[in-house]
């Protein structure tokens, strides 16, 4: 087994749980991740008019909380039903379905780039660092 053929067995495992617990995450992950949010952007020194991706966004809430200091938000999240999650809880922001390893904005695009338990469930962590420092 290749490495690549790794990472996509890992990424389709990855993609295929988030579709089927989005619906239920508010109750229930969302519960616990949403005590980190608030220390995370104190640690990342989001401000007033900071550009910032959440990577790895599932429902939005850490570009929400980024929206609400006054920050400029994009989103991005490999689970459709998360995306509409956050798009329906923060019409504001950016949000899209897409690949943190394969970044659709351009070089320097952001101020801020944060994950909120997010990293973990990439596939390709490498790539999408490489990304984080690209935009």
């Amino acid at each position: 087994m290749t490495t690549q053929t790794r990472y996509d067995e890992f990424a389709a495992f990855e993609r295929e749980g988030w579709t089927r617990v989005a619906p239920r995450y508010p109750e229930t992950y969302g519960r616990c991740t949403c005590m980190a949010i608030e220390p995370l952007l104190d640690a990342a020194h989001v401000y007033t008019g900071d550009r910032v991706l959440d990577l790895a966004c599932g429902p939005g809430y850490a570009a929400a909380a980024a929206l609400a200091r006054g920050a400029r938000a994009s989103g991005i999240d490999f689970s459709a039903p998360m995306i509409e999650l956050a798009r329906a809880g923060s019409p504001a922001a950016d949000f899209r379905e897409g690949d943190a390893a394969a970044l659709p904005w351009g070089e320097a695009s952001f101020d801020v780039v944060l994950s909120n338990f997010g990293i973990h469930h990439l596939a390709e962590r490498d790539r999408a660092l490489a990304e984080i420092r690209r935009v």
